[in-house]
């Protein structure tokens, strides 16, 4: 029985952003959609095709690590971002596991966790800068990370 079905999805965004960042950058820039973004995305469906079996071993490793750990991304205003600009993910609980510089972004319902995409830890304040810029609420995710700031300096 496996401890965590990784979808298709997760696999791409995993080579993209944790182990290629470099070489995929122009994804995350180009909104187009051009002739350089569609040879990066073939590119990119070649390696999880030839290579699925380490992409799942390599993310598998990670999460258990960041699992077993407790490594769990907590910050209120992420969260509220990530419903904010995708609504409900899953049926079940999300959950945000960190392992060094990937969050991993994990939908726990029924028996087998499904890890639905991968994201780069520097993407967790632009997800939530990107959900409330120019709306009210900036005010409050600001106030929460000076507070958080604060902490860390205590520690």
């Amino acid at each position: 029985m496996t401890d965590l079905k990784i979808k298709s999805h997760a696999r791409k965004r995993y080579v993209e952003r944790i182990r290629q960042p470099s070489h995929y950058k122009h994804l995350s820039t180009c909104k187009l959609n051009c002739s350089e973004c569609q040879k990066l995305n073939g590119d990119l469906q070649c390696v999880v095709n030839n290579f699925g079996r380490k992409i799942d071993w390599e993310i598998g490793t990670s999460y258990r690590e960041a699992k077993s750990n407790n490594w769990i991304i907590k910050d209120f205003n992420f969260i509220e971002a990530i419903k904010e600009k995708y609504g409900e993910i899953g049926a079940g609980r999300r959950c945000f596991y960190r392992n060094k510089n990937a969050v991993f972004v994990v939908i726990e319902d029924e028996e087998v966790p499904v890890l639905v995409t991968v994201l780069d830890i520097s993407m967790v304040e632009g997800t939530v800068l990107d959900a409330f810029v120019g709306t009210n609420k900036m005010a409050s995710v600001f106030s929460a990370w000076k507070f958080q700031a604060k902490q860390r300096k205590f520690r």
